[in-house]
């Protein structure tokens, strides 16, 4: 692949629990170093764009620059559950194509039903 080429990268899977490094994937390229972020594109309604998030993660290269391990967000503080889409970065800049996932495990929040009842 030239230097302006995408990454590819397969086995995406869910991020169950925070602050836990478990997402191997395998790269289609070699690279050295490898941003990779997480990113809630949002939505949108009259006019106004709202809920935007994008998070870098800590990810590991393999020695043989074909896999690499994701740790997933520390908190629910830096990004809540949802869906989220992953993008992996190549040495020239160059984005991977946005592959969605969930974060957490896409239960509902808990209810408090005392408040509710109030």
């Amino acid at each position: 692949m030239g230097p302006t080429s995408r990454c590819e990268y397969r086995f995406l899977q869910r991020f169950p629990v925070y602050q836990v490094r478990f997402l191997a994937i395998s790269v289609i390229f070699g690279s050295h170093a490898i941003p990779v972020s997480l990113m809630d594109l949002g939505f949108g309604t009259h006019g106004v764009h709202m809920d935007q998030r994008l998070v870098k993660l800590v990810a590991t290269l393999s020695l043989d620059r074909t896999s690499l391990s994701i740790t997933a967000p520390p908190s629910g503080r830096h990004f809540p559950p949802g869906p989220a889409f992953l993008y992996v970065v190549t040495d020239a800049g160059v984005p991977s194509f946005g592959h969605r996932t969930i974060i957490g495990t896409g239960a509902s929040p808990p209810v408090d039903h005392a408040a509710i009842a109030k």
